[in-house]
């Protein structure tokens, strides 16, 4: 330690310089407060005029010298030898300091004071060199201020230390960027005060200003309370800059400073976006705020349960924002909640006790499904998924807009009731593929995830949905719906391994046999049977979802029909011979989306529905069923009857195609199912044994339906698929055992009694064709241009040149055509029957008018090979059929023995007898070779002949006028 004399004179030193400082102070205030000019470089600096003492003096070392109550021993030697220095170099004194501004003890300089009171230290300042002196070193140490900034701390209305104008143009500008450290520091600190500013543009350049500084931890709580305040600036470009300033820090904060700013951030953020009126008028400014928030909550999400209520307000307060980027923003924030801050709470206290809080964070979720931005609504789907597996299962019946049917509000009974609306089923025809993607990850992870109790009530409303995605446009889309479905499903047999382990170790056998047996095509992404545990869990869910299926089918909307019945199909596939219980209501739906002609791919679907049910269902279980639904009955109406026969050609080819079992095997290529349910369709098409059959209807699209029938009956008879025993016995897997049919329905006569079902088949498209209704209207037309040429004349001279001669001949050569068309049609069908001519794609699509029919690319050309075939087909069974067809040709098929004779005729049928005339040019480019129809005799040509000879000499035939001339002789 330095003796007591040098610190006393140290000390006495440091006296004389502070009291020199305020001389100099005193001294630089009055000559400021006697200059007026305007280019005063205070007023240069922005500061304004006054008195202008800073309120710390400034020292070399950039601490205020006042600071502290006693300098060290150290500070004064410095400035012992600092002062030293100066007088060393300093010019001679250019004066002492007057009497009238020496300061006082108190440091305030006092006109008219005593001079003694400030004498001695006057003395030794102009020893040491004077006050001149003292100025330059004043001089040095403010313009070292200003370089490094310091002179920021200055306030207007003060007096400035520095009276050099010339140099303080060149000092930089307080609170430059790219300054040293202790200049950083000095602009904060100006920056820091100009936020209260009442400037927009001076609060706006500190956040400026700030923004461009590289804060320190010290510098960053400091800042942090005034930033949030100016979270309410009336100036929108101050609070987006307040906003950056607050989320830079928070993106380098660490988590346990981000926790303690939460008691003043988040009565903020509730203040400006958690409020129903929100008070943030910007939308980027609300984006950013919610943003933040989000940054914030995942690094504090240990810390947020007693802001629970306060973070609920932000979230539905941003989702009633209409700003896509907000919206975004909200649901990161909602999905951070879902997974970060209430599953803790849910695995604690359990999923009740935050059910009411999730629940409505996701009905705040549900309007923005439907918005017009994909991008939101698949942010909104990642929020749903987190905000539904926290306690709020129960919400699945708010997305599905199920509801108790005896539930009614009261307010609906006031029209005041709230519209239901099924989300999940939007979504599962959203237009946008990255939505149904996410959708198909979001369906999964609640089945897997969701809590036991809630999936046990809500995995029936949501499997339709992972099941709808299987008909999904996009190919890659089907595929990995079936391998989430398939994945569920070896979960829920691993979750149930008591119930099935034996099951599938015993009936491994089964399985691969009904795989194997297996034969019907099926859609994508199914290349087999599905795997067991997903046919088991769908299985478990097929009771409740049959119901609203067939309801929709029904309902009068074309899209939803199709997609229930797209869904139905694929339920089918799943269930296989469970539907048997629900033959019932399954069979009468899609016999009824049948029936709709207008709605093409409507009835594509439905006819495939039949097809997979009647693969996997006994046909016992319908077919009765089909029989009476479909019979001539007065209680049926015509579009039922319809709808039955649209879709029995494809439970046909359904239930034929079942491969046999080993035990109950008939041949290698022949069904396991019956022939009986076979020879029961074609008794309703002929209805020999009893009534007209359908096959003879004048309705079209009845007509339609019975002829893609019966050629689906020719294609299995053709393709060996009908076994060759016509006994009515049929296997009983329930009973392992064969057994009889029902009487009442499997035992009518066949059509052609002790003749092949091939003779059955020819009679029905002999019965089709020959009731055609457009032979009907040639028929007319010709009869009634017949009466009309013998009501205008008879045969008179003139009667050649009558008009009604020539629209006679005219429904002649109508009559011909007519003929010639049924002609080629006959001959093409039989051809099927015959395996020469496959089967056409959709014979339903047939439309049997003359003018459509000729045009047919199915019957556009009949060649002379297929013409003799057919003629083969019908001169074999001609024994048997005709009388069967003569029967018919006084009631329903009035052509039916004319058209068997024509064909048979046509290639030298001894026993036939062609009844049918024309004019000889018109049937013959008609039915002529030449014209690619059927090559007819010269018999027919002369019969042809006789028809004219007779119409010249008709007025000596007066017995015959009345009857048609294509029954004359």
């Amino acid at each position: 330690r330095a003796p007591e004399p040098m610190v006393n004179d140290a000390a006495m030193a440091f006296a004389e310089l502070m009291a020199g400082e305020k001389a100099v102070r005193a001294e630089m205030s009055a000559r400021v407060r006697t200059r007026c000019a305007s280019d005063c470089p205070l007023r240069k600096l922005g500061l304004a005029g006054g008195d202008c003492a800073p309120k710390a003096a400034i020292a070399s070392t950039a601490v205020p010298i006042n600071s502290a109550p006693r300098p060290t021993v150290a500070a004064e030697r410095s400035l012992d030898q600092l002062v030293a220095c100066a007088l060393s170099k300093a010019p001679a004194a250019r004066g002492a300091v007057s009497s009238a501004s020496r300061p006082l003890a108190s440091g305030t300089a006092v006109a008219g004071a005593p001079a003694e009171a400030s004498a001695a230290p006057a003395e030794r300042l102009a020893a040491r060199g004077g006050l001149e002196t003292v100025l330059a070193l004043r001089k040095t140490q403010v313009g070292k201020a200003a370089i490094a900034g310091q002179l920021s701390s200055l306030r207007s209305g003060k007096d400035s230390d520095d009276d050099d104008d010339d140099e303080e143009e060149a000092v930089p500008a307080a609170g430059a960027h790219g300054g040293s450290g202790t200049g950083d520091a000095t602009t904060f600190d100006r920056a820091l005060n100009m936020l209260g500013d009442a400037s927009i543009t001076v609060r706006h350049c500190a956040l400026q200003q700030l923004l461009g500084l590289r804060l320190s931890r010290s510098q960053h709580k400091a800042v942090l309370r005034p930033i949030l305040l100016r979270f309410a600036d009336p100036a929108e470009r101050c609070r987006d800059a307040a906003v950056c300033l607050f989320g830079s820090w928070v993106d380098t904060a660490d988590a346990a400073d981000v926790a303690g700013c939460l008691p003043f951030l988040v009565p903020v953020l509730v203040e400006r976006i958690g409020t129903r009126e929100t008070a943030e008028p910007s939308e980027e400014v609300r984006a950013k705020l919610v943003s933040i928030c989000t940054t914030t909550m995942f690094k504090a999400r240990a810390l947020l349960r007693p802001y629970l209520n306060d973070l609920g307000a932000i979230c539905l307060g941003a989702c009633r924002d209409s700003n896509p980027a907000v919206i975004k923003a909200a649901c990161a924030l909602i999905a951070l909640v879902g997974r970060e801050v209430l599953p803790p709470i849910v695995k604690l206290m359990g999923g009740k006790a935050v059910q009411p809080y999730s629940a409505k964070l996701v009905e705040a979720l549900l309007p923005h499904l439907r918005h017009r931005h994909a991008a939101v609504r698949v942010a909104t789907l990642d929020a749903l998924e987190h905000g539904l597996l926290a306690g709020a299962g129960s919400s699945v019946e708010t997305l599905v807009g199920w509801r108790l049917v005896n539930n009614v509000p009261i307010a609906e009974f006031y029209g005041k009731g709230e519209v239901r609306r099924n989300w999940l089923a939007d979504l599962s025809r959203d237009g946008s593929l990255q939505v149904r993607r996410r959708f198909l990850a979001t369906l999964t992870r609640w089945v897997r995830q969701m809590d036991g109790a809630d999936l046990y009530e809500q995995e029936v409303r949501l499997y339709p949905y992972l099941l709808n995605l299987l008909v999904d446009p996009d190919a890659t889309l089907r595929s990995d719906a079936l391998a989430a479905l398939t994945a569920l499903g070896e979960e829920y047999l691993a979750l149930h391994d008591d119930e099935w382990r034996d099951k599938m170790a015993y009936g491994a056998a089964d399985e691969a046999d009904r795989d194997r047996r297996l034969n019907i095509p099926l859609p994508h992404p199914f290349c087999g049977r599905p795997p067991l545990g997903a046919r088991v869990r769908v299985r478990n869910h097929f009771r409740a979802l049959i119901h609203p299926i067939v309801a929709e089918i029904g309902c009068w909307t074309a899209k939803e029909r199709c997609q229930s019945a797209a869904l139905l199909e694929v339920l089918l596939i799943f269930v296989e011979g469970s539907a048997t219980e629900f033959g019932h209501m399954v069979l009468p739906a899609v016999a009824k989306a049948a029936a709709e002609a207008d709605e093409h791919e409507l009835r594509q679907r439905a006819c495939r529905c039949a097809e997979v049910f009647a693969h996997h269902v006994d046909p016992r279980s319908y077919m009765p069923l089909l029989i009476q639904m479909s019979s001539l009955d007065p209680l049926n109406t015509l579009s039922q009857r319809l709808g039955y026969f649209a879709i029995l050609p494809s439970l046909l080819r359904g239930m034929y195609r079942v491969e046999p079992a080993t035990h109950a095997a008939s041949g290698p290529t022949a069904s396991a199912t019956p022939a009986a349910h076979a020879h029961a369709a074609l008794t309703m098409l002929c209805g020999v044994c009893g009534g007209d059959g359908a096959a003879t209807s004048q309705h079209a699209p009845l007509r339609d339906a019975t002829r893609a029938t019966l050629l689906e009956l020719c294609a299995l008879e053709v393709s060996g698929r009908l076994p060759a025993d016509a006994d009515a016995l049929a296997f009983s897997s329930a009973r392992d055992k064969l057994e009889r049919l029902p009487r009442d329905v499997y035992d009518s006569p066949p059509p052609v009694a002790g003749a092949p079902f091939k003779a059955s088949l020819t009679l029905g498209l002999l019965l089709w064709h020959g009731s055609d209704p457009a032979l009907a209207a040639a028929h007319d037309g010709r009869t009634k241009a017949a009466e009309a040429r013998r009501a205008a004349g008879g045969g008179d001279a003139g009667v050649e040149e009558a008009p009604e001669l020539g629209a006679e001949r005219k429904a002649e050569v109508e009559v011909a055509a007519a003929w010639a068309c049924v002609e080629r049609r006959l001959v093409r069908d039989a051809g099927v029957l015959l395996g020469a001519v496959s089967k056409p794609s959709d014979p339903s699509t047939f439309s049997p008018g003359v003018a459509e029919a000729a045009s047919s690319d199915d019957y556009e050309s009949v060649g002379g090979g297929e013409a003799q075939a057919a003629a083969g087909l019908l001169r074999r069974f001609y024994a048997r059929l005709h009388p069967l067809v003569q029967e018919q040709s006084h009631g329903p098929a009035p052509f039916a023995s004319d058209l068997l004779d024509r064909i048979v005729g046509s290639v030298g049928q001894p026993t036939a007898s062609p009844t049918a005339s024309a004019p000889a040019a018109e049937y013959g480019a008609v039915g002529s070779a030449e014209g690619g129809g059927i090559g007819h005799a010269p018999r027919k040509v002369l019969a042809v002949e006789e028809v004219e000879s007779f119409e010249e000499g008709e007025t000596e035939s007066d017995g015959e006028e009345d009857v048609p001339i294509s029954r004359r002789r």
